[in-house]
């Protein structure tokens, strides 16, 4: 039992690590979605994750522009489709919102001046979301091209081994403690057969021995009878002689 905790005790150590350098990765090298969602221009967007097989996203308007007005007067306030990941329905909602504002400013042919404004504003924030995306974009493959460099380098740092000699060395230490542990289950059930086996025979046994101690209470209730009948006998016979002339 002692050893069969050590070998789990290792296994979920490895186990660990492995997911926690995976946490690591994804949280260093993955943009935030939903702070993006959060961000100013896209305060005029709803963003609604759409459960399903295959998850998609939908973006609805919060601000009716006249163009959003359909000729049967129905609003048409949802952009017409759904996006496979997060970071497309946000692309899509910042396209649409530089469209509607475009379209508004060329209909009112710079008359509103607020609005103007207020475009350039947009404009300059969308902007500086591409460059962040951009600059995101730059950090994932610098980050891929990094990984996929010290994956087999011997020299990939001085005192680390190559990410491939780790990830094997890792994978076969899980292999050994998965034969291990097949082992430990398998003498386990061995374990617990000879148990069941024992507690028959011991079962058996017991009954045997009740069973013993009955017919000897028996036979000792027959020998005394067979005493008591001899001591009889015997009377009878001394009874007969003595009559004897």
């Amino acid at each position: 039992m002692n050893r069969f905790s050590k070998i789990a005790a290792v296994l979920v150590t490895v186990v660990s690590v492995m997911f926690f350098a995976i946490s690591l990765f994804t949280f260093f090298v993955h943009p935030n979605a939903e702070a993006e969602m959060l961000a100013g221009p896209m305060q005029e967007y709803a963003f609604e994750k759409v459960p399903g097989e295959t998850p998609t996203w939908k973006v609805a308007r919060r601000t009716v522009y006249t163009s959003d007005v359909q000729p049967d007067n129905s609003i048409q306030k949802d952009l017409p489709q759904n996006f496979t990941n997060p970071y497309k329905a946000i692309l899509e909602a910042h396209k649409d919102l530089s469209t509607r504002l475009s379209n508004e400013t060329s209909r009112d042919n710079g008359a509103d001046k607020g609005l103007k404004e207020r475009f350039a504003i947009v404009k300059a924030e969308i902007d500086l979301f591409t460059a962040h995306q951009a600059s995101d974009l730059k950090a994932i493959q610098d980050r891929i091209a990094y990984l996929e460099r010290v994956y087999d380098d011997p020299n990939a740092g001085p005192n680390a081994a190559p990410l491939k000699a780790r990830y094997e060395a890792l994978s076969q230490q899980l292999q050994n403690l998965l034969v291990e542990s097949t082992a430990v289950r398998n003498e386990t059930a061995a374990r617990r057969t000879d148990v069941s086996r024992l507690q028959s025979e011991l079962d058996e046994t017991r009954t045997d021995y009740f069973r013993l101690i009955e017919l000897e209470q028996q036979l000792t209730d027959e020998l005394v009878r067979l005493e008591l009948e001899f001591q009889s006998l015997q009377e009878r016979r001394d009874q007969l002689q003595s009559q004897q002339p």
